[in-house]
């Protein structure tokens, strides 16, 4: 499902196979490797079928017929895949994904990394950024409320709770239970950030985005189908 962009406007596979596909079922994609190295301009695009789990993916039929070619010539690989979870699910059907993943703004993390850096990712082009099962991420409809949280979870303070928790030879070192343990209304207390925190709280549009309560509700998100 992952794509990278040519020149010309198509856009090749893992198996160097170059493809001409319409743009609406394209979303730049980050993974822990760039969160870790800072790099927050994707050069890869993921295929998305499916907004939330078991939506109908028969309509990219008529409105993406090009995409839906593409995927019906790959359709081996989708049936072999061997997890349990697919089983009598839509053809082409995603995992772990819904509106949290389409929000504009995101504060996220590699899971796979020692050195724990929280980045601040906005929209590309109009596009909000999907992330690989090896990020965490939270959520927002606000760039105040995501610079704010990223403030403070890249604080002092949590940096120092952070570290005393970690396991640095395990193979996840940042675990989503690690995470959810981040209280960011006390971080950012002992951070000296409440007033900036309270302030971009206060700003927000309700809406089914935004995740950062005063106790960190991090998602795994796994937008690929393997």
């Amino acid at each position: 499902m992952e794509l990278w962009p040519n020149s010309d406007g198509r856009y090749r596979n893992k198996l160097d196979e170059q493809v001409q596909l319409e743009p609406d079922y394209l979303f730049p994609l980050l993974k822990c490797s760039d969160l870790a190295n800072g790099r927050t301009t994707p050069e890869r695009f993921v295929l998305v079928t499916q907004r939330r789990v078991g939506e109908d993916t028969a309509p990219i039929a008529a409105s993406a017929p090009r995409i839906w070619h593409y995927l019906n010539s790959h359709r081996d690989l989708f049936e072999a895949r061997k997890s349990s979870i697919y089983s009598g699910r839509m053809p082409f059907a995603l995992f772990g994904i819904g509106d949290y993943a389409f929000a504009p703004w995101k504060v996220a993390v590699s899971g796979l990394h020692r050195a724990v850096h929280f980045e601040l990712v906005g929209p590309v082009k109009g596009k909000p950024v999907l992330f690989d099962d090896t990020c965490y991420f939270l959520s927002f409809a606000s760039e105040d409320e995501a610079r704010v949280v990223a403030a403070v979870l890249n604080s002092t303070p949590c940096q120092r709770f952070l570290s005393s928790l970690l396991f640095p030879d395990s193979k996840r070192p940042v675990t989503v239970e690690l995470l959810q343990r981040l209280n960011i209304h006390a971080i950012a207390t002992e951070a000296g950030l409440a007033r900036e925190w309270a302030s971009a709280r206060t700003q927000r549009v309700s809406n089914s985005y935004e995740m950062a309560s005063s106790q960190a509700e991090f998602i795994m998100e796994r937008p690929h189908s393997k």
